[in-house]
């Protein structure tokens, strides 16, 4: 066999050997970008968040008929839902194997914000039995009772939800973290006569809660599985807001309906 002969097979059989090579070497990147596709979980959600903060106020000395005392009571309350079901993918970062949530930005959140408050002055009866008034009293006669001073309110920003505010949803390693703020307005609410009562919060919002276990949820879902993820948390003086001096109440529920559609 010449020279010539033995240089071209040698020739071919390295070009033969890198097509190869490069046909592996695209199959690979082409099955690691499908794969890739394939292992990015998808899911449809809605979203919804409640909070309420409930106030109670007893001063004096309450109930007692032949003394000065003030109870009052409010309360303050939105509930925030996604107005649409929106797209959430789950993002895994090759460089540190961290989790991303690419989540729909417009949420369309619609609100429903309510207050109420009311109040009840007692003022100590100028009568007997709980003064030293009388006809033959160096005190001189009684005046008799005087009337307690109430008032109360039943108002929101909206009459029923309507599409206002901001709603969104994070999702990391740390796990879920909602933000709403129903942006109330509370102009139109009658006031109190009596100055000092617990009115609630005049902004209600839900700054940054964390559903710590969620985004472990999403992961353990099958394809066509349906999931609600829930977290409740009571702050204050929930088991009993009924007492001497200011006692508050703040509950918040969170819940995330999801369904893994890829």
């Amino acid at each position: 066999m010449s020279a010539l002969v033995r240089m071209l097979a040698r020739t071919t059989v390295v070009r033969t050997a890198l097509a190869l090579v490069a046909a592996a070497a695209a199959f690979g990147f082409a099955g690691s970008a499908t794969a890739a596709a394939a292992a990015t979980p998808k899911y449809k959600v809605n979203l919804t968040a409640y909070q309420s903060v409930v106030s109670n106020l007893e001063e004096g000395d309450y109930p007692e008929d032949c003394a000065n005392w003030t109870t009052a009571r409010s309360t303050v309350a939105f509930e925030m839902e996604s107005g649409r079901t929106f797209n959430v993918g789950l993002i895994r970062n090759p460089v540190n194997d961290s989790i991303w949530g690419q989540v729909s930005s417009d949420l369309q959140p619609t609100a429903h914000i309510y207050r109420h408050w009311r109040f009840r002055a007692h003022y100590k009866p100028d009568v007997e039995g709980c003064s030293p008034c009388g006809p033959s009293s160096e005190y001189g006669p009684c005046t008799g009772e005087v009337f307690d001073d109430r008032g109360s309110d039943d108002c929101g920003s909206t009459e029923g939800p309507v599409r206002r505010g901001f709603l969104s949803m994070m999702v990391s390693d740390r796990g879920i973290t909602v933000i709403a703020s129903p942006m109330a307005d509370f102009s139109r609410c009658e006031e109190p006569r009596t100055e000092g009562l617990p009115l609630g919060p005049t902004a209600p919002k839900l700054d940054r809660f964390l559903l710590p276990s969620g985004t472990r949820e999403l992961q353990a879902m099958k394809v066509g599985a349906t999931r609600t993820i829930r977290r409740v948390v009571r702050r204050g003086a929930c088991g009993r807001t009924r007492g001497k001096g200011l006692r508050v109440c703040t509950e918040i529920n969170v819940q995330i309906r999801a369904k893994r559609v890829g």
